[in-house]
């Protein structure tokens, strides 16, 4: 037997009793055996905590608010989509939660650990080591073949030089593009590119992949190729948040969180959404 409940009552529950979320529903003890689209997860406290949490941009002498009053959980290894409009403060509360940025006010949690805590050292080691983000637009250094893409982010996490390219390529392999290793950007198609960007956001082995409109640039094709990679990532047990402004992208998320002016309006399991 299983129940529909309101994300919000998940920590509450979980502390006191094990229960698995699977497609949006509660179930008791043993979830089931044959889950590939929905991965039963395991509920506990609340893998990330966003509390309060506002962001206001002072432009031409106005107040701008682009993340206003925001309160979620997002518990470890769930599929989440952040659905809105341009505008309505989606990528920057990403930003926000990949230590990009920093908030007006109000807190946000990883694993029980504030992220303001630690300053500016403590987002760079955020960003390094716990986050891997993916962007619309693939932010990949044009002057670098796609192997020494990802050796950078190796590098930046400390990996040791003679590791790095062993690592790289094995990433590279992992996302399908072991034999365009050696190839630049400008080199690749745009599917192509952003699977480059996501082997060099896996390089330090993350608990949580932000992808914001990970196939906004692409076509339909090559956008279906990266949902389908992001949730094997999922299956692999990542926490995946993905900023879309599009139902049916966000159809392939257990939850969707739905976000206007800057204010969360909802918060839906997908195979509820009305629009899906």
């Amino acid at each position: 037997m299983s129940i529909v409940l309101s994300p919000s009552l998940y920590p509450a529950i979980a502390s006191f009793h094990p229960v698995y979320l699977v497609c949006g529903r509660l179930l008791g003890d043993d979830p089931p055996e044959n889950a590939d689209f929905c991965p039963p997860i395991r509920l506990s406290m609340s893998f990330i905590e966003i509390r309060n949490l506002k962001k206001i941009y002072r432009k031409s002498a106005v107040n701008v608010s682009a993340v206003n009053d925001v309160s979620l959980d997002i518990h470890r290894g769930e599929f989440v989509a952040i659905v809105g409009k341009s505008g309505s403060g989606k990528s920057t509360l990403l930003n926000l939660l990949g230590g990009l940025d920093t908030p007006t006010s109000g807190i946000i949690r990883v694993d029980g650990t504030d992220l303001a805590a630690g300053g500016r050292e403590g987002r760079v080691r955020h960003r390094r080591h716990r986050v891997g983000m993916v962007f619309q637009t693939f932010q990949l250094i044009t002057g670098l073949t796609a192997i020494e893409n990802v050796e950078l982010a190796l590098a930046f996490g400390g990996v040791n030089r003679k590791d790095r390219k062993r690592i790289a390529l094995a990433l590279l392999e992992q996302v399908g593009l072991a034999d365009r290793a050696d190839h630049r950007p400008t080199e690749l198609s745009g599917g192509e590119a952003q699977r480059v960007a996501i082997a060099r956001a896996l390089a330090n082995n993350p608990d949580i992949i932000l992808a914001d409109e990970p196939t906004g640039n692409l076509d339909t094709q090559n956008g279906e190729a990266i949902l389908a990679l992001l949730q094997r990532l999922h299956v692999q047990g990542r926490t995946i948040i993905m900023i879309t402004h599009d139902p049916d992208m966000a159809a392939v998320a257990q939850r969707i969180i739905r976000i206007q002016d800057g204010r969360v309006l909802d918060e839906t399991p997908s195979f509820q959404n009305p629009q899906v």
